[in-house]
């Protein structure tokens, strides 16, 4: 009997779904979910996909008979409690939810109902098995992932990997994003594959690849040029307030029901702000000096809004410049912390963030041009939220400090920092304390390994595009591992 799997299409997300259908529907009962018209259209003129639910009008017909209920509010705040084993509560999953930060509260208790209620008759009534989409970045997705987990189904999101291939993918599953396929790994491996393990850690050691490098190369070119990489910056920031000045002439009718839409609108700084700021940072903020022969930490910033650092940081890590500063407390004497933005960033932060970081006095700010592994090389450990840089930490032999849930946690080199409080005596318990290849580092990278897939999964921001990718190809290579994926373990 076929498994029902709903597939819900958002933004450029639309384009790998809609050409998932036809490789996927001999194995699997296919419910398509467009979240808005515009993605329901590409489905049906592009992909010639006629049978769709649309998000916004099915949650609409709720929104416009819908009342607060307190009683019901409850009863959400008792399932988020549950499922999420203590994590969150409504009121984190509200504040987690950065679209939520123009609305009153009695109109997010009320969003929070008419999501949940959608949810619940969706997967009740479509009998869903699996949902995939994005990570859970958002309320309407993390209650999605916990009702698919309390009716024992699997929302699950394909999240880029470091593999073998140029582009690989994995499977997380709910709203921590558990990488379901490397645990099963991890409990079945019999045999290590030593020697595909030892190519694939040489080979990233030896490495300087950034992540989507082709798609950095191409917006942050003239690196070394200030002015005229400045002047590229400020032509794109004159086109997308142009582009945004347009849309703002598009009047949003509900600012409660399409909060999502009032959020990307809103969401986006002045010109003068964004100016000002772009040109502190490149002509006023002076990095720091790379010093390997330092003894330092490395802590990478994440970029924001995303996924792990709300959803799967338990909402506690907004303020990461706090973060970072409560770090910097709690190493040892005579040692730094070395801080570097993300590279794709482009330095987006308010100059305020880089001043205030620049003030702590065992705090290098290091320029983000420099590799992430350079720094990592020579670092006593990486502390990170979950981001990249704790599993390239692993890579390297490091000590890695987690404050969020993330894909690696389970290996013997990370230790879990529930509470930032408790940072300081696992840091210090570890001082002297060096890792070498071993057993359990071949182990974990060999089931890490087996859980990838090679494809394109990032439809995000016309990368696709930008990267060339063969979209037809991509997708009939994705359906062929989802199908074996969701058949893991059955």
């Amino acid at each position: 009997m076929k498994k029902n799997l709903l597939l819900f299409s958002r933004c450029d997300l639309v384009h790998l779904y809609g050409r998932l259908d036809k490789y996927l529907s001999k194995d699997f009962n296919i419910i398509h979910l467009a979240y808005s018209k515009k993605e329901e259209e590409i489905l049906k003129n592009d992909y010639y996909i006629n049978n769709i639910i649309n998000f916004k009008n099915e949650t609409f017909q709720i929104y416009v008979k819908e009342k607060l209920n307190v009683e019901l509010c409850n009863i959400i705040d008792s399932l988020i409690i549950e499922q999420t084993q203590n994590r969150f509560c409504l009121n984190s999953a509200i504040q987690s939810d950065r679209t939520f930060q123009y609305l009153e509260y009695n109109d997010c208790l009320l969003l929070c109902q008419i999501y949940y209620k959608f949810w619940n008759n969706i997967i009740m009534n479509y009998k869903i098995d699996f949902i995939i989409h994005e990570p859970t970045a958002l309320y309407i997705t993390q209650i999605a992932s916990i009702l698919c987990n309390k009716y024992g189904g699997k929302y699950l999101a394909q999240i880029h990997g470091i593999g073998e291939n140029k582009y690989d993918w994995f499977f997380v599953e709910g709203d921590i994003g558990i990488p379901f396929e490397l645990n099963y790994n991890l409990k079945h491996l019999n045999n290590i594959e030593i020697e595909r393990v030892k190519a694939y850690i040489e080979e990233f050691r030896n490495e300087s690849t950034v992540l989507f490098s082709e798609y950095i190369q191409k917006v942050n070119t003239k690196k070394n040029q200030p002015l005229i990489k400045f002047v590229i910056i400020l032509f794109r920031i004159i086109i997308r307030h142009l582009i945004t000045l347009f849309r703002l002439t598009k009047k949003i009718e509900d600012t409660v029901f399409n909060h999502i839409e009032l959020h990307s609108q809103k969401f986006k700084p002045s010109f003068y702000k964004e100016f000002r700021n772009k040109w502190n940072a490149y002509f006023r903020l002076k990095f720091d000096e790379f010093n390997p022969t330092l003894k330092y930490y490395y802590y990478p910033i994440h970029l924001e809004p995303e996924a792990v650092v709300l959803y799967w940081g338990d909402g506690l890590y907004k303020n990461q410049v706090k973060l970072i500063e409560n770090i910097a407390a709690q190493i040892p004497p005579d040692h730094y912390l070395f801080v570097k933005d993300h590279p794709h960033a482009g330095l987006y932060r308010d100059f305020a963030d880089y001043t205030k970081i620049k003030t702590i006095p065992n705090i290098k700010l290091i320029d983000p041009n420099i590799p992430g592994k350079e720094i990592i090389k020579s670092a006593i450990a990486v502390i990170t939220i979950n981001g990249t840089g704790g599993f390239e930490g692993i890579l390297f032999n490091k000590h890695v400090f987690t404050f969020g849930n993330s894909f690696y946690n389970e290996c013997n080199r990370v230790t879990y920092i529930k509470n930032v409080k408790e940072l300081r005596k696992n840091i210090y318990a570890q001082l002297n304390k060096e890792f070498k290849d071993d057993n359990e580092l071949f182990m974990f990278i060999n089931a890490y390994l087996k859980s990838l897939h090679p494809g394109f999964v990032n439809y995000f921001l016309n990368r696709s595009e930008l990267l060339k990718i063969d979209d037809e190809n991509n997708a009939k290579l994705i359906a062929k591992n989802i199908i074996n994926s969701l058949q893991l373990g059955q």
